[in-house]
């Protein structure tokens, strides 16, 4: 009797514990089809970011065939606003000119000791830019239209020479800049 007992109660122990393996099978389907959409979406995801690279691969290839090598010169007619030293030289002697183009933000044009002197503040003034060989995008090419607030700094051009502007010439058309393809 006591072998029984002890073969019953082994029976119950293994049927109790092979009862709970826990997930339902209804739960476990879905969590494995959720895990197969994601996995799909994640190969998707690859297909896409492997598109994007040989795009981004093939332009990088291109980037000299999509910029213009050019020229740009010309002038511009600007009111100085403001005379200030030239910080890294002796952070005293007049330097630079704020200026403002006809209707635009005032931005900092370096002119140097000799022709800051040719200036006064409040005073209009037309800037000859001295030509300076560049490249830009074939879409700033053909739009022709380079400001001398963005042109100056982002292709480090300098003023050549500094002279009172004409009479009306400060207007809608004061920006005189060109650019030629080489």
């Amino acid at each position: 009797m006591k072998k029984l007992s002890i073969i019953i109660l082994a029976l119950v122990c293994v049927g109790a514990f092979s009862g709970c393996n826990g997930i339902p099978k209804e739960d476990y389907d879905a969590v494995v089809a959720e895990r197969d959409q994601l996995i799909a979406a994640n190969e998707e995801l690859k297909a896409d970011y492997e598109t994007v690279c040989a795009e981004r691969d093939a332009l990088m290839a291109n980037a000299d065939e999509n910029m213009v090598r050019a020229t740009v010169c010309g002038s511009f007619v600007a009111k100085v606003r403001l005379k200030i030293p030239g910080y890294v030289l002796d952070g005293v002697t007049p330097a630079v000119a704020v200026v403002t183009s006809f209707q635009s933000s005032p931005f900092a044009l370096y002119l140097g000791e000799e022709l800051i002197a040719q200036v006064e503040e409040d005073g209009v003034y037309e800037f000859v830019i001295e030509p300076a060989d560049i490249e830009l995008t074939q879409k700033e090419y053909h739009a022709n239209a380079l400001s001398p607030a963005t042109a100056i700094p982002a292709y480090n051009l300098r003023i050549a020479s500094v002279a009172p502007a004409g009479e009306g010439t400060y207007g809608l058309d004061s920006d005189h800049l060109t650019v030629t393809a080489k």
